[in-house]
């Protein structure tokens, strides 16, 4: 979307660009030789391709999950049915930002935890979610984005610069156009700082002097404008550049981080979660997603070096089904069965649609249930038990807490009951999806 910030970055560059003619190759006489020559059609031919890329980040859509799009097992009934219970508990609780659900098969229980303060549990995986803002599934790594008001699938961030959200369609042409920007502005840094002293005659062999008292033109720069405006374009230009170099350079450095590692910034909390728990029992943690720095780096840039270096190419598959790498599925495996039942946790339990649901309210510090039943005339009443934890059916978590998600961000659980008097028993693990293919040519 173009928005004044993408404006104002439209003639920042457009000035840096221009005001080159004036401030190094004029004094630096770039015109009269062929490495001159030579720099200023690379100059030019690497900014076109900044411009190229940044045009590709703005206006090239980060992906949204298709609003057909089902998790394995659900059905469009499922969704319905969720909506309407969500939007009876959001009547009778208060709402918070960030949440996590989790229900059963047939959808009798929803467990909210409020994703601040949850702790990290290894049988979080093959979960479905919901977002309460869209009505509908969210795909693994797909983020409500609250500023583009959607979700995003593989959520980075909200970037004001490109008025967009980086996500899986622009990834690859935001990362190129940080990479042209930190090349750019070094060049452009450079060359300046070589022709500040050469018009200020700090060089003393190779500068021209510039004095309007001395005759002798063969001493004397000649610029197009007058020397004050020479001045100002200089001050405005290195102070402009610099700090867009120290800033992107720092920027560009973390998601090549991001790009290697196969995650995101919203992926990185639940990531160090991961990790944490991981180490705690032992094992030598491995991101879900991660397959090697090649495979990452290929997985978004593509296989070439005309793909790693122009902006082309779109993924090949919608980013809805994201495969996790085998080392990953051993640990869970591994913590599933070292895993310990769930600590206290209070219930709600409400009435829709004449069927009772009972909803889990994870928190460490409240053992109480609230349960919440209708009356003869339809009123709500709410009154308090005391439960015990429920053997086998373990709270997960959502690191959906970034500032771009202002989502109700809903967990959904596989569980089967084996009678309708007894616990919970978690279902089987659903199989993985692969992941989507390298970036094509189009």
């Amino acid at each position: 979307m173009i928005t004044i910030s993408v404006i104002g970055v439209y003639i920042f560059i457009l000035f840096v660009i221009c005001s080159q003619w004036i401030l190094v190759y004029e004094p630096l006489n770039f015109f009269n030789n062929i490495w001159g020559q030579t720099y200023i059609i690379v100059y030019h031919l690497l900014a076109l391709l900044l411009l190229r890329c940044y045009s590709m980040s703005v206006l090239t859509d980060p992906g949204s999950p298709p609003s057909t799009w089902l998790p394995e097992g659900k059905t469009k009934q499922d969704l319905t049915i969720l909506i309407d219970q969500f939007k009876h508990l959001n009547q009778s609780n208060n709402k918070s930002k960030s949440t996590t659900v989790l229900v059963d098969d047939d959808l009798s229980t929803i467990t909210i935890v409020n994703s601040k303060n949850s702790k990290n549990n290894n049988n979080n995986n093959n979960k479905a979610r919901f977002c309460s803002q869209c009505c509908a599934f969210k795909p693994p790594r797909t983020h409500h984005c609250k500023q583009c008001k959607r979700c995003i699938l593989k959520h980075d961030h909200h970037c004001p610069w490109i008025g967009n959200c980086t996500g899986f369609r622009n990834q690859k042409f935001f990362i190129q156009f940080l990479f042209y920007v930190v090349i750019l502005t070094s060049i452009t840094i450079t060359t300046l700082t070589i022709s500040g002293f050469y018009i200020l005659n700090l060089n003393d062999s190779n500068s021209a002097k510039i004095n309007n008292n001395n005759n002798n033109n063969s001493n004397e720069v000649d610029f197009l404008v007058s020397s004050i405006i020479v001045t100002i374009m200089y001050i405005f230009n290195f102070s402009g550049v610099l700090p867009v170099l120290l800033g992107v350079s720092g920027l560009f450095f973390f998601q090549m981080e991001f790009l290697l590692g196969n995650y995101t910034p919203v992926e990185r909390y639940e990531r160090k979660k991961e990790g944490k728990y991981a180490r705690r029992n032992g094992l030598k943690y491995k991101w879900k997603f991660d397959k090697g720095w090649k495979f990452n780096f290929r997985e978004v840039m593509g296989d070439t070096l005309i793909q790693w270096f122009f902006p082309i190419g779109f993924p090949k598959t919608d980013g809805t089904y994201w495969r996790e790498n085998e080392l990953y599925l051993q640990q869970q495996r591994l913590l599933n069965n070292s895993s310990s039942p769930s600590s206290s946790s209070s219930s709600i339990i409400a009435t829709t649609n004449n069927q009772p649901i009972n909803i889990n309210n994870n928190n460490d510090d409240n053992n109480n249930n609230n349960i919440i039943n209708k009356n003869d005339n339809g009123n709500i009443k709410l009154e308090t038990i005391q439960q015990q934890p429920i053997n086998g059916a373990n709270i997960g978590y959502d690191d959906d807490d970034d500032d771009d998600d202002d989502s109700e961000s809903i967990e959904i659980n596989d569980f089967i009951r084996s009678d309708s008097n007894q616990p919970l028993i978690p279902s089987n693990q659903q199989s993985q999806k692969p992941s989507f293919g390298f970036v094509e040519n189009v």
